[in-house]
């Protein structure tokens, strides 16, 4: 059996985590927890109806970068993807709520793996090699990382944000450790790596790599929807440090609460290829799921506040990698 190193061992308490506080976030979440499918998902549907009419929630937000990504689309068009996201994100805070109690069998249930996945990490922990899983923020990407750990033989690790309330932080760390991951606060990533790579060899990584970066920090600039769009630079340049493969994880929304995991390979070593080249071709495989399905993407995160034009850094680096007809067609 692998061994699952423990992250929660490693976190020093920031706050007194005691019953009373366990027990009220149980009895909390308890009724979405143990909810039948039916009522869940209706009450996702009354949350959708809250964020769409009530709170409207990030509309402008979300209506500027429809209209940057979709500019041949109607008004009515752009609307209707809009509300089809209203409609997903409503359902994602629910399967996350649901995710707190449920089995690694329940979750298992909700995802068709590609077959072709568990082969792909297999040939390279056979070789010894750290794969950089990259995804998006589309579809129930969380879950399907936590599918992900569970099918393959290798540790493998999530990079996140600490959250502002400690308590809810720590019930994340142990209920994505139920599933046989490892998350990583951002702050020691290399040494994590550094760690992993010295004790097990092979081991994955998953990025969240489509957030937009520090205006302060150097980043990547490179197409995306037509336009030139700051990237993060952290998955190239643990992907070149490690001589690790970077594979692109997909996940296709079938129906409700239930999700096909797929992946594409983007490189089997990434420091054989120049800077920034595998960040480009994951952001080209990202930018075609979402013009599959539209509505899985996160429009609430202000994807363009950086322009190149104003804050485009010396030590900033134009990547203009040749679109691939295949990845789009």
């Amino acid at each position: 059996m692998i061994e699952r190193p423990n992250q929660l061992s490693k976190v020093k308490p920031t706050y007194r985590d005691t019953r009373l506080k366990r027990a009220l976030f149980w009895l909390a979440l308890a009724p979405v927890m143990y909810a039948p499918r039916w009522l869940r998902y209706g009450l996702a549907d009354g949350t959708a109806l809250l964020l769409r009419y009530g709170l409207k929630y990030r509309r402008r937000v979300i209506d500027d970068n429809l209209r940057i990504a979709f500019p041949e689309k109607s008004e009515a068009e752009r609307t209707a993807i809009r509300h089809g996201f209203y409609r997903n994100f409503a359902d994602l805070i629910v399967e996350q709520i649901w995710a707190f109690g449920a089995s690694k069998a329940r979750v298992m249930e909700m995802f068709d793996v590609d077959p072709g996945v568990v082969p792909l990490f297999e040939r390279h922990r056979a070789a010894g090699r750290p794969v950089m899983v990259a995804a998006g923020h589309h579809n129930n990407y969380e879950l399907g990382a936590a599918a992900l750990s569970l099918s393959i033989a290798m540790p493998m690790s999530v990079i996140y944000s600490r959250l502002v309330n400690p308590m809810m932080d720590r019930r994340v760390l142990e209920s994505r450790e139920r599933f046989g991951m490892t998350l990583w606060a951002r702050g020691n990533v290399r040494g994590n790596m550094t760690e992993w790579r010295e004790r097990f060899g092979s081991f994955a990584v998953g990025f969240a790599f489509d957030q937009s970066p520090h205006v302060a920090r150097r980043k990547y600039w490179m197409p995306f929807f037509g336009r030139p769009t700051a990237v993060q630079t952290g998955l190239d340049g643990y992907a070149q440090r490690f001589g690790a493969a970077v594979v692109y994880l997909y996940l296709e929304r079938r129906s409700r609460g239930k999700y096909r995991l797929h992946f594409e390979e983007v490189c089997d070593d990434a420091s054989r290829l120049p800077e920034g080249v595998a960040t480009a071709r994951a952001t080209q495989h990202l930018e075609a799921a979402i013009r599959r399905f539209p509505e899985g993407w996160m429009w609430s995160h202000r994807r363009w506040k950086l322009d190149i034009a104003r804050d485009r850094l010396a030590e900033d680096m134009v990547v203009d990698e040749e679109p691939r007809p295949d990845i789009y067609g």
